[in-house]
């Protein structure tokens, strides 16, 4: 993963983070403006949270595959996100 602010983050790790962050403050996500194309496996998405009262906004495009033996049959290979004018913390 490539985060808005440039970061890259393994898999491992952006695990670890959901893991150790689950039940310990209250964030909400919102997806907008979703485009699947239909002649790869490209989604862009507008990805909205509000945390402490504090809400930013991305841009976020991934590339899956499709997975069968994964709910929802599909696998996330790559994602990268980029702050949405004004609206990065």
């Amino acid at each position: 993963m490539i985060g808005p602010d440039g970061r890259t983050t393994g898999v491992e790790d952006v695990r670890e983070v959901i893991r150790a962050a689950y039940g310990r403050r209250q964030v909400e996500f919102t997806i907008k403006n979703v485009s699947v194309r239909s002649d790869s496996p490209v989604v862009t998405y507008e990805e909205w949270q509000t945390a402490s009262g504090v809400a930013t906004g991305r841009l976020s495009t991934a590339v899956m595959a499709p997975a069968s033996h994964l709910p929802n049959g599909l696998q996330w290979l790559h994602l990268h996100e980029t702050w949405l004018p004004d609206r990065r913390p």
